[in-house]
């Protein structure tokens, strides 16, 4: 149970390290001037890991609760901390309508799947609530990306939180706050599916190759597709034959 918090804190951290690792084609992939690629990973890096030690921290008292060190804690830092403090690390107090909020840490079978109860501090000025997930999941690509970015990240949204919302509508408050994560998780497939369908069709838009491009070798593969589409001058699609060097990439 534990380990499913942790994924959802770097969900957002790996979705958009995929996302921002390489350069798109161009015609999908142009970022938002005047960004460019290193800031654009960097940036949504840094911000990608913030939240995810936020949501860490959040989760202290389900860590405490998997490691049955309450007694312990509480013995070891009761005379340094004051009790309210004390109270949030090894304690649940969040509130019933928080995604999961629960006073134990355990899942059981819930209307429409596994509905997920972990102690979490409560959100308030310092610990944050699940926005956190939303804004570091989406907010990259929306304000950074190209078209490439957006058209995944959207996907990614509607196969996502919106199916999510369609399938849960008329379930209870507290059925949303512990099965919507897990909901979510059924649809994690199709989503890879889609993004593997756009970037094939981006390719084979770009570059007349109808063929997921290789990760490592971006000039290689792309000066293939042009050779075997019938380039003959030395230059096809918009690259170089001596070389291979892309220009239709950023």
């Amino acid at each position: 149970m534990y380990l499913g918090l942790v994924h959802m804190a770097f969900q957002p951290l790996v979705v958009n390290w995929a996302l921002f690792t390489l350069p798109r084609p161009i015609a999908l992939g142009k970022l938002s001037p005047p960004f460019t690629y290193p800031m654009v990973f960097k940036a949504s890096f840094r911000l990608c890991a913030a939240a995810a030690a936020l949501l860490l921290i959040k989760f202290i008292p389900a860590l405490v609760a998997l490691l049955d060190a309450q007694q312990l804690l509480t013995g070891v830092l009761a005379p340094y901390l004051p009790d309210r403090i004390l109270s949030a690390l090894v304690t649940n107090s969040c509130h019933g309508a928080e995604l999961g909020c629960g006073a134990q840490l355990c899942s059981t079978v819930g209307k429409y799947h596994l509905a997920w109860y972990a102690p979490q501090m409560g959100t308030g000025y310092y610990v944050p609530s699940f926005f956190v997930h939303f804004f570091a999941m989406f907010m990259p690509s929306l304000l950074f990306g190209g078209t490439y970015h957006r058209l995944v990240m959207g996907l990614v949204f509607v196969s996502g939180p919106l199916m999510t919302e369609y399938i849960m509508w008329g379930g209870s408050q507290d059925v949303r706050a512990h099965e919507w994560q897990g909901v979510w998780c059924l649809f994690s497939a199709a989503q890879v599916l889609g993004a593997l369908g756009i970037e094939v069709i981006s390719n084979g838009i770009v570059n007349k190759c109808w063929i997921v491009p290789h990760k490592d070798d971006y000039a290689a593969n792309d000066y293939e597709c042009a050779a075997a589409n019938g380039a003959t001058n030395g230059v096809a699609n918009g690259f170089h034959a001596n070389g291979a060097i892309p220009k239709k990439q950023l």
